[in-house]
């Protein structure tokens, strides 16, 4: 029998909370901009939380960080297959 040798890839993932004010002036999409904004720049909820405040001037509610290594869950994905 031929053996397989499998590549696999782990990631944790934590999901985490902010609660934000979207101001009654803003429209959605300008909203959504400034979100996909703070995703393609930001490398953590610490750092979206503090550019939507301090950057684009929203009032943060709350942050809520998953500390416990029970909330979050990992991907799995198989990346590569090759016969040996």
């Amino acid at each position: 029998m031929p053996k397989v040798k499998l590549t696999v890839e782990e990631r944790q993932v934590n999901v985490n909370e902010i609660i934000v004010e979207q101001p009654e002036n803003m429209s959605n999409e300008e909203f959504k901009e400034i979100l996909n904004e703070v995703e393609r720049t930001c490398e953590d909820t610490g750092e979206i939380a503090w550019d939507l405040e301090e950057r684009y001037g929203l009032r943060i509610i709350s942050v809520d960080v998953a500390n416990d290594p029970y909330d979050a869950f990992e991907e799995v994905e198989i990346v590569d297959v090759n016969e040996m």
